[in-house]
Formats: C-alpha cells, structure tokens, sequence
C-alpha cells in the first residue's frame, strides 16, 4: 500500500505521532467517502514529510551559523591573548593618568542602576585615564589599547548596547561622535587631518562590556593587523561604524541591520 511504501522510502519521517495522526485523519475521510483514497492520502502524507524537512533544514543552517559565529569569536579572543595585551599604543606621549574619582551624574540618572563596569568607574569605585568629560559623556582609555590613541566615550546614563538605541537616540550618537573627534584632535590631530581612524561600536554578542561604548582607535594605519583588519574591521557582523548607526536612526531603522540572538546573522533592512 502507499502507506507502507513510503514509511520504507529514503528519509522517512521519524515522528510517529504526526505520522498517525495523518493516517487516522485520512483513514477518516476515506471512511466518509466511502472508501481509503491512495492518492489523498500518499499526498497528505508528502506534505508532512515536506514541511518537516523545511524546518530541519532551516534550524541546521542556522545551528552553522551560530557555530561558525561562536567558533570566530573564540578564535579571535584567543588570538589576542596569544599576541598580548597591548602591542599598539607606545606612540601616545599625553596620555592621561588613572585616577578613581566620581563623576557627576546628569539629572535623573542613578548610577545604582548600572551592573557594568563602567558603572563603577562612574561612581569613582575604580580608576580610569580620562581624556574629557562632559554632563553627560564620559571619555576615558582604553584597558587594552590597540592603537596609540585608543578611548571609550559612554553616555553617563545606562544604555545597554546599540539594539538600546532608537530614533530619539540620534543627539547622543552625535554627540559620542563630537567628542571622539575633539579626542582625536587633541592627541593626534595628524590622524584626525588625514582621515586616519575609527570610530565604532561592536555589536551583541561581540561586545565585551553591556554599557554603550564608542571606539576611538587612531592612527589606523599604526594598529596591528589583527585590530585593524579583523576585531575593528567596519561594516562586518560585529563591528558597525557610528556614522551608519546615525543614519540608519535618522531613516527610522534599528541601530544595526541584525538579530540580536544570532551569532552570525544575516543583514537586514
């Protein structure tokens, strides 16, 4: 019978409670019509067969995708480990000095809210090497620079990361901006007169920090290979410059084209 025939085809289906529940449906039509119909059935069943087999392939490609995402991750991590912390950033010769100290929060904002470790430098608890502060930003070096001139500018209220941002977010993105340039200008003016730099956000799951957090990396041209061309590398997966963050914001757009809960995704709008 067509019922047996296709249970012993290549790739049968391996869910027998969806396999009987077909066969009693269609055993049911065939009883109201007064007979089995083969071909009703043999298609009923096909159709089973075909929509299964669309989900298992979909849910594979992304399990590679995810993995491949996790894989280049844990890779690059690795990477930097091997090479050393901090390989870029001898050329700086005004480099501010850490110290711990409280920065005053703009009007609404509780830094009590903020799990990050930029939370902490903000309530004075650890050090930071401050290169300009504003009532609401906050420049300071990074950990682990990769490039002679390397800072992070957060907005002092709690942002998450840029899936946070929205269309009202426009003002801070361009004011993170503005003061990365006055960065730049102030430290390597002749990076700024050239065009040699970035400034860039990573984007979740890449990102080290859950607190908003700009990039500034000058000269470019200076950094290792692997930061220059891999980790900061701009438009990619995990790394967005902020110039297509403002512009997707004006458009009305997320902040970036991906998911969220992928590792390797596929841009979207």
């Amino acid at each position: 019978s067509g019922w047996t025939g296709w249970r012993k085809a290549k790739g049968a289906l391996q869910w027998p409670r969806a396999n009987a529940s077909v066969e009693a449906s269609a055993k049911s039509r065939g009883s109201r019509e007064g007979g089995t119909s083969p071909r009703r059935f043999n298609w009923a069943l096909g159709s089973v067969r075909g929509a299964a087999a669309r989900s298992a392939s979909a849910w594979m490609r992304r399990m590679r995708l995810n993995f491949l995402g996790a894989a280049m991750a844990g890779g690059l991590a690795g990477f930097q480990l091997y090479i050393g912390p901090d390989n870029s950033n001898n050329g700086e010769e005004k480099a501010p000095q850490k110290v711990a100290s409280y920065h005053d929060p703009p009007p609404g904002v509780d830094y009590a809210d903020n799990p990050s470790v930029f939370g902490r430098i903000l309530r004075g608890e650890l050090a930071s090497a401050d290169y300009a502060e504003t009532p609401t930003l906050l420049a300071f070096r990074d950990r682990t620079p990769r490039a002679s001139l390397h800072a992070l500018i957060i907005p002092k209220a709690y942002v998450r990361d840029v899936y946070s941002l929205g269309p009202g977010d426009v003002g801070l993105v361009e004011d993170m901006r503005a003061m990365a340039l006055d960065v730049i200008r102030e430290h390597r003016e002749e990076a700024l007169e050239t065009g040699d730099y970035t400034l860039c956000f990573h984007v979740p799951p890449y990102n080290s920090v859950d607190h908003l957090h700009m990039h500034v990396l000058a000269p470019r041209s200076e950094m290792n290979f692997v930061f220059r061309d891999i980790k900061y590398r701009c438009p990619t997966r995990w790394c967005t410059l902020e110039t297509d963050v403002i512009r997707r914001l004006k458009d009305g757009l997320p902040a970036v084209p991906y998911n969220k809960s992928s590792w390797f995704s596929r841009p979207s709008a």
